[in-house]
């Protein structure tokens, strides 16, 4: 398991782009643009971006990327494609899934988002049919918010996405405060993270506020608890993945 905040974030780096300024802060693993061959890192890395546009209607082109990936909103509003995102919305894609352009509504405050991805030298498992065959899926990119209720004292999942027969699945979850939340292990995966939305949470004696993150790794779990009112949390599950040759 590992563990992230916002705050420990490490030393901020630029990238100008035609469209504007890409500011990003590293949480784990290596280069957010893409790595050149034979450098990148083993393992997950998660990113800490904020987009500030040129000028109203810039935006971040429309990529794919050669391993799957989250992006969550942590502040500003924008467009991913033709979907509206505001703070607690996630994008998933697929491997090789063209997604976006990312267009900010308001470019003087931009887009802050975090980008998750699982181990990079990683790709999705093999799939097969009943009958053994190779099977293909069409590449996916989905895109949605978490849920926030604030009623109740019992701890609330909603499932957002699936779960999907290759273990992709979002959630979330509610936590009322002094409260314990584990998260359950089911289908086989490729990792998960956990972002703190809203509250605060505590492990083995860890703060963890709001945007702190959380990464566990398949089979791996812990207990996690709200400490201060009630949490609003996102469980972000990749799918099965195995390792590239």
């Amino acid at each position: 398991m590992q563990i992230f905040r916002a705050s420990d974030a490490g030393v901020q780096e630029s990238k100008q782009l035609n469209s504007g300024k890409l500011n990003f802060r590293q949480l784990l693993g290596g280069d957010p643009l893409g790595d050149p061959a034979g450098t990148a890192q083993y393992g997950p890395q998660a990113f800490l971006a904020t987009f500030l546009p040129n000028d109203p209607g810039d935006s971040i082109p429309r990529r794919s990327h050669p391993i799957p990936q989250f992006q969550v909103v942590v502040s500003g509003e924008a467009t991913v494609g033709r979907h509206l995102v505001r703070p607690g919305s996630f994008h998933y894609s697929d491997a090789d899934s063209a997604s976006g352009p990312i267009t900010p509504l308001d470019p003087k405050i931009g887009l802050t988002y975090f980008t998750l991805k699982p181990d990079y030298n990683s790709r999705p498992a093999s799939e097969h049919t009943v009958e053994g065959q190779d099977s293909v899926r069409t590449p996916r990119s989905i895109v949605g918010s978490g849920i926030h209720s604030k009623l109740g004292a019992d701890v609330l999942v909603t499932e957002l996405v699936g779960p999907e027969d290759d273990g992709l699945s979002v959630s979330s979850i509610s936590v009322p405060a002094c409260t314990t939340f584990t998260p359950q292990n089911g289908a086989s995966h490729g990792g998960r993270y956990l972002i703190v939305l809203e509250g605060r949470l505590s492990f083995a004696g860890t703060d963890l506020p709001a945007g702190s993150l959380v990464f566990l790794a398949p089979h791996e779990t812990a207990d996690f608890t709200a400490t201060q009112d009630r949490s609003e949390l996102l469980l972000l599950q990749f799918p099965a993945l195995e390792h590239a040759p």
